[in-house]
């Protein structure tokens, strides 16, 4: 069954998310202000690039979804979230078992954190919360399966059915696994966060 936001809810999530994006707006103009101090890891920084501009997107689409008037455009918006969410743990952290060697957070944060272990133990409990995400095979499959529809359509031109399924899209469930996500990827701009708190002490 298809399940409506109330318009309280819509109120409210428009209002976050106009309060997110300024947020993060500032976020971002703050990373350019650190880079431009030549002081700090460039990767730390395009690391954190990564995360803002993803929260970012999200938010607008939060925004976008709550300013929608017509059925069809709160689809279209609920599909980019899930792309949004299945492409962006793709680059966080993959589907491996034990997590994508090349992904970001191995890659350069597992990296960062060799060299400062007091963060080793933060790291490795984000990184053990991303794994068990990405493993939850009945999850990711409902995500990505919104994902292909709106990347692929249907292989077989059943449009029909295809209209059938996104047309039955459950907007309170999309919203709550937004939510989770944009926790996961909160947590991680906090880790990050703490990573500049070590620069800055090195930089005394």
């Amino acid at each position: 069954m298809v399940k409506m936001m109330t318009e309280t809810t819509r109120l409210n999530l428009h209002a976050k998310s106009i309060e997110n994006i300024e947020a993060i707006r500032c976020k971002i103009n703050e990373i350019i202000k650190l880079y431009n101090t030549g002081k700090y890891p460039i990767k730390l920084l395009q690391f954190d690039m990564f995360v803002s501009m993803t929260m970012s997107d999200s938010f607008v689409l939060v925004k976008q979804y709550t300013a929608a008037d017509q059925r069809w455009e709160e689809i279209f918006i609920a599909e980019q979230i899930y792309i949004k969410m299945n492409e962006s743990l793709k680059k966080l952290i993959g589907f491996h078992k034990d997590g994508d060697r090349k992904s970001y957070w191995i890659k350069i944060m597992g990296s960062y954190v060799q060299n400062h272990k007091e963060l080793l133990e933060e790291y490795d409990t984000i990184k053990k919360k991303l794994i068990q995400y990405a493993q939850n095979e009945e999850l990711q499959c409902y995500i990505k399966s919104y994902r292909n529809y709106a990347i692929h359509g249907d292989e077989d031109l059943d449009s029909l059915k295809l209209f059938k399924e996104i047309n039955e899209i459950n907007i309170d469930y999309t919203f709550k696994l937004f939510t989770q996500w944009a926790e996961f990827l909160k947590s991680i701009s906090a880790f990050i966060s703490s990573c500049y708190k070590n620069e800055v002490e090195k930089l005394k």
